[in-house]
């Protein structure tokens, strides 16, 4: 604990603040100035008054009940007129833990329903045991030995503060590990416990995993009326946060009313109509519901108009109409700011570079060239092979950045994706995240106020990049600076809020150069050749051809076709053991199976990923393992073994973790390394991610939480990221909402040398038939074209 906290226990003694008749803790009454009497100091020396009272000052989120012994945790600091005072920063009370019940809805928080009837068995007090630490004790208890004691006490250190908060939320039935995500996100008791009791709606918004329906049947159970405005509200905010993190920043009044009794309950449950005293309707509880939250600025909903009817007034969050407008603001002020760079006679320097490389550029790509001169933004964009790389170098040496008469940054949202660009251009590339200076848990060194010190900014696929992260980009961009944008629209779209590549790619006030045109080295390439004929909705075969082709005249895309619906998983098999000992890659990093489903089916993700690692990693008494269940989306229900030496993935962008030399480090969502070490005594697992060359700590509860087996990875999963050779399928378990050419298009381009595809006829065509771009409902196209 750091020197200046304190930990005491101690009653009230009085209140400075608020003066009577206000109560402390009520309702938006909740900042006070309270002298506390010490009984007892547990860490830190506080400093006292004569009646040995100390003054606290902070938020005091519930009333202060006389006589009661809290628990407090308060931060010294020096104030120039009053000297030494002390800053709230935790509240608890001291529980009965005398009794039975008690003590074993506490222990429940960190030990198992067994754990604890043994050690009722054994021992007549086992929390006294714990809180002396006595490990001896606690090691007649059967199944507890050195570690687990250790454990047991650490986890009591950590929880028994919030000692009240498991004692009262035990009663609800919610579990331990769920009053823990609480815990996580609050800290504070008197919160959580108000949270629950009168709006747990605010659980779906704020702690990830909880979703509405979860929240729903807490408040339900708690006796929340099914008609309550709160619960209105809390649907409404949960219904347009999931929209908006689809890609959807509104719906239309109409569309709200269908989701809200479809999704809720039905008319009769659901609806509440008010009157006035002659009987005359004056409304109903959704209309006041929706009210309520535009008062508060949460949500916004459109006047009707004679252009507009009351059906489609459009419904949205505040703060995703807010995004959207700042998104527009920042790319117009970078477009309109004033281009003072310098490239005369590049046509020239264009021409040396045509005689280096021996070949020369397209008209197209020598548009590309002359845009990203002439504009702040450019949005480069092509499918495989047209050479949006070569646009960009070609732009660079015109500009004679590499001559450092500019300086220009590259960056992507992917880790992988960067470090294509850098072999690309032969500078550094970054992750957003890494050239922002990121600082967990959600600030950047370059902002607004700060902005890079770069002359040119390029960012690579933007297919990937979410609107939150994008604004983050742009406001470090400073004026006079250029933004150069490079993304592939026949890839699938990101997930995530907005619709940030289509609605540039649309916007006439986004300068675009698109390449239709495949150079001429790329047309050598199967994998190019088929990826084009998948844009473009072409087939690659007859509806009933089956058999094994290879095209291209670098014999580099390869086909294994069927009609059977069983065998594609064996097939996946036999040609990873094909490529496995061949001389075509040096380490498991060289070779990625992609499958469009997570769990179903037989040839899913899950299935192919246990054949793998069975075959080049199997079990062995000379590695390590961990056996998980429900960790993560990739195996709900079903359990598998992380051993050492596995290929994983990190699923979950994390800041706490160290690595191997103690400093800190960020890992993102999507890094896939190898489990190099697992250490049973401290329960850590070390990951080499070739990425960032590092090995990074996990804990074991990151691990289950965020950690899987990586030789197979879904489509989606693997966008941005590539490999020397991709192994794909794509058969009959494939959903037909997934049986989309962007998906088909994107599993060929991950591939760098060879692909191979391994499916059925009649799926593989109907994906190449089925375009599956969704409109979704933005505003940037509108903010960005018509709000000047």
């Amino acid at each position: 604990m750091s020197d200046n906290i304190i930990k005491i226990e101690a009653r009230h003694a009085y209140t400075l603040f608020p003066k009577k008749p206000i109560v402390l803790g009520t309702e938006e009454n909740t900042y006070g100035i309270v002298s506390w009497n010490v009984n007892n100091v547990i860490e830190g020396d506080p400093l006292t008054d004569a009646y040995n009272n100390i003054t606290i000052t902070g938020e005091y989120e519930e009333i202060i009940e006389i006589g009661k012994v809290y628990t407090i945790l308060a931060k010294e600091f020096e104030h120039e007129k009053y000297g030494i005072q002390y800053q709230l920063l935790f509240i608890g009370q001291i529980v009965d833990l005398s009794n039975v019940g008690n003590q074993k809805a506490f222990l429940k928080t960190f030990l198992t329903d067994g754990q604890i009837e043994e050690m009722f068995k054994v021992l007549k007090n086992p929390l006294d045991i714990i809180q002396r630490h006595d490990i001896e004790s606690l090691k007649k208890v059967h199944g507890i030995g050195d570690y687990i004691s250790q454990r047991i006490i650490e986890r009591f250190e950590e929880v028994k503060d919030y000692s009240s908060v498991y004692l009262e939320l035990d009663g609800l039935g919610l579990t331990p590990l769920f009053i823990q995500k609480l815990i996580k996100k609050y800290q504070n008791p008197a919160k959580i416990i108000k949270i629950i009791k009168e709006n747990p709606y605010q659980l779906s918004f704020d702690i990830e995993g909880i979703g509405f329906k979860t929240a729903d049947q807490i408040a339900l159970d708690n006796g929340m009326s099914p008609k309550s405005k709160e619960r209105i509200k809390g649907y409404i905010i949960y219904l347009l946060e999931e929209l908006a993190q689809s890609g959807d920043s509104y719906i239309f009044a109409s569309e709200l009313n269908d989701f809200i009794f479809e999704e809720v309950g039905s008319r009769e449950e659901i609806l509440e109509m008010y009157y006035d005293n002659n009987g005359k309707n004056i409304g109903n509880n959704l209309s006041l519901a929706i009210q309520e939250l535009e008062e508060k600025g949460i949500l916004i909903l459109e006047k009707e108009s004679e252009q507009i009817s009351k059906s489609e007034r459009r419904v949205y969050l505040t703060k995703y109409w807010n995004l959207e407008k700042e998104i527009a603001n920042e790319l117009k002020r970078i477009s309109e700011s004033e281009n003072d760079f310098e490239f005369e006679n590049w046509k020239e320097s264009i021409k040396i570079e045509e005689e280096k490389q021996g070949w020369y550029f397209t008209e197209q790509q020598i548009q590309g060239i002359e845009a990203c001169l002439t504009n702040q933004i450019v949005f480069i964009t092509g499918g495989a092979g047209t050479g949006k790389t070569s646009v960009l170098t070609g732009a660079l040496k015109a500009l004679r950045c590499y001559e450092n008469k500019y300086s220009f940054a590259q960056t992507s949202l992917s880790g992988r994706a960067a470090a294509r660009m850098s072999e690309v251009t032969g500078v550094e590339g970054y992750t957003i995240h890494r050239l922002l200076g990121f600082k967990p848990p959600n600030i950047f060194t370059y902002n607004k106020y700060n902005p890079l010190n770069y002359d040119i900014i390029i960012l690579d696929e933007v297919s990937l990049v979410g609107g939150d992260i994008f604004l983050s980009l742009i406001q470090a961009i400073d004026n006079g600076s250029k933004l150069i944008i490079l993304g592939d629209m026949g890839q699938l779209e990101s997930i995530g809020c907005l619709n940030l590549a289509q609605d540039l790619y649309k916007s006439p006030f986004i300068k675009t150069i698109e390449l239709t045109k495949i150079h001429r080295q790329a047309q050598k390439s199967g994998i190019i050749t088929a990826s084009k004929s998948i844009r473009e909705e072409k087939s690659l075969f007859d509806r009933k051809f089956e058999g094994s082709i290879t095209v291209g005249e670098l014999q580099d895309m390869h086909f294994d076709i069927s009609s059977k619906k069983d065998d594609s998983r064996e097939k996946i098999v036999k040609y990873f053991k094909q490529y496995w000992n061949s001389n075509l890659i040096n380490n498991i990093m060289d070779i990625q199976i992609l499958s469009p489903v997570k769990n179903r089916g037989d040839s899913s993700v899950y299935n192919i990923n246990i054949d793998i690692q069975n075959l080049i990693n199997p079990s062995s008494s000379s590695k390590k393992e961990i056996e998980l269940e429900n960790s993560s989306e990739y195996s709900k229900g079903k359990k598998f073994f992380l051993r050492e030496g596995d290929k994983v993935m990190n699923l979950k962008n994390n800041y706490k973790l160290e690595n191997f030399n103690g400093i800190k480090t960020e890992v993102f969502n999507g890094w896939v390394g190898i489990l190099e070490k697992i250490d049973d005594f401290w329960g850590t697992g070390t990951i080499y991610f070739p990425n960032i060359d590092d090995r990074i700590i996990f804990p074991y509860a990151s691990l289950k939480k965020s950690v899987v087996l990586s030789y197979a990875s879904t489509i989606h999963k693997y966008q941005g990221s590539s490999a020397k050779i991709i192994l794909g399928v794509l058969d009959y378990s494939t959903p037909p909402n997934m049986r989309t050419k962007e998906l088909l298009y994107t599993l060929l381009t991950r591939a760098e040398k060879e692909c191979v595809l391994i499916g059925q006829n009649k799926t593989i065509d109907d994906a190449i038939q089925t375009s599956g771009v969704l409109h979704k409902n933005t505003f940037l196209f509108e903010l960005l074209n018509f709000n000047k």
